[in-house]
C-alpha cells in the first residue's frame, strides 16, 4: 500500500514538473519577438549622409543598428536585437 502511495505521489509530481516545463516553453514561444523592418534611405545619397541619418534615427529610436548596407538597417548577427525592454 505505501509502495502505491509513494509511487502515485512520484507520478504526480513528475507530471507536474513536466506540465510546468511545458507551459513555460508555450509562453516563452508565444511572447513578442524583435521583428526587423527595413527602413529605406535614399540610395542616391552619399553615404556620409547615409551615416549621419542612420546615426540620427538610432538616438531618436534609442536602438544599436550595426550598419548601413543597401538602403536598409541589418539585424544582428544573433537576430535578437539589443535591449528591447526585455
Amino acid at each position: 500500500m505505501q509502495r502505491w502511495i509513494l509511487l502515485s505521489v512520484v507520478l504526480f509530481l513528475g507530471l507536474l514538473a513536466g506540465s510546468t516545463l511545458v507551459g513555460y516553453r508555450i509562453y516563452k514561444l508565444n511572447r513578442p519577438h524583435p521583428v526587423w523592418v527595413p527602413l529605406p534611405i535614399n540610395p542616391e545619397l552619399p553615404g556620409e549622409k547615409k551615416a549621419e541619418i542612420a546615426a540620427d534615427l538610432k538616438t531618436k529610436l534609442g536602438t544599436q543598428a550595426d550598419h548601413i548596407d543597401g538602403g536598409a538597417f541589418e539585424p544582428e548577427s544573433d537576430c535578437g536585437g539589443g535591449n528591447l525592454g526585455r
